[in-house]
């Protein structure tokens, strides 16, 4: 016990910056599980929008979406979503609603934002369009 205080005090950042990391881990691991909008795979994505009929929130810009998109997904502007409001997008508050955006790193907080907007079934494509593409999953292109 006497050599981890010793090298506490010999090496304050190093410390401190372990204890930050710490804590980003466990965060990173805890939030997902407490938030109610969860990542799902293309499998998911598929099973929901064929059995529940959920509809795609594509959140590309719109030549990207032109380039490959999901059949009947939605080219949202991101800016619009992370805005507000919603009106535009009511009907779509009852069904369930997947956020996909490039590589799925965007579209996770744009999901919670649409969860705390009133929609009640948001997800988001873990990978977005690049593991839909991946997975050589059929593209739209317009």
């Amino acid at each position: 016990m006497q050599q981890i205080i010793e090298f506490i005090q010999l090496h304050p950042l190093l410390c401190l910056l372990w204890v930050v990391l710490l804590v980003a881990v466990i965060y990173s691991f805890v939030m997902p599980l407490m938030s109610n909008v969860k990542g799902i795979s293309h499998q998911i994505l598929t099973q929901i929008v064929n059995k529940e009929d959920g509809v795609v929130f594509d959140i590309r810009s719109a030549d990207q979406y032109r380039k490959g998109h999901i059949s009947g997904a939605v080219n949202v502007p991101q800016s619009q979503l992370k805005s507000g409001p919603y009106s535009a997008y009511e009907k779509y508050q009852q069904v369930p609603v997947i956020v996909a955006c490039d590589a799925g790193t965007q579209a996770g907080p744009i999901a919670r934002k649409l969860a705390k907007g009133g929609f009640e079934k948001v997800y988001y494509l873990q990978g977005g369009m690049n593991a839909w593409a991946g997975a050589n999953l059929p593209l739209v292109k317009k």
